[in-house]
């Protein structure tokens, strides 16, 4: 079933070379407190990696 989610928690900073934001989303409606989102940095704002437990991915590698 799909459910819908919504942001209850972002920041964003700079630190050396790399833009971060950090996303945090809860599910809602579930009945769940089921939580998604993560660490994302980017050189250029164009291309993003995101933080997994094998480092950082590209996003669309990370999300498979």
């Amino acid at each position: 079933m799909l459910w819908f989610t919504g942001c209850i928690d972002q920041r964003a900073w700079r630190d050396g070379e790399y833009i971060f934001a950090k996303l945090n989303n809860m599910q809602i409606g579930s009945g769940r407190r089921q939580h998604s989102g993560g660490t994302y940095r980017s050189k250029n704002a164009m291309e993003w990696g995101k933080q997994t437990q094998k480092g950082w991915l590209p996003v669309a590698e990370a999300q498979q």
